[in-house]
C-alpha cells in the first residue's frame, strides 16, 4: 500500500510536466498497461483473502 501511495504522489507531481511529453498513442499504451496491472491485482485479490482486505475500500481504485 505504501508503494501505491508513493506512486500516486509521484503521479500528481509529474502529471503536469509529463502530459505534454507523451503522444496520444503513448498515453493509450500506458493506460492499457495500468489496466492489465489492475486486472492482475483483482485476480490475486479474488484468490487470496488477505490481499482482498488490503485492496478494499478507497485504496482500490480500479482501471483508468
Amino acid at each position: 500500500l505504501q508503494v501505491l501511495e508513493v506512486h500516486e504522489n509521484l503521479d500528481r507531481q509529474l502529471q503536469h510536466s509529463c502530459e505534454e511529453d507523451l503522444s496520444e498513442e503513448e498515453k493509450a499504451i500506458v493506460r492499457e498497461m495500468c489496466n492489465v496491472v489492475w486486472r492482475k491485482l483483482g485476480d490475486a485479490a479474488s484468490s487470496k483473502p488477505s490481499i482482498r482486505q488490503h485492496l478494499s475500500g478507497n485504496q482500490f481504485k480500479g482501471p483508468l
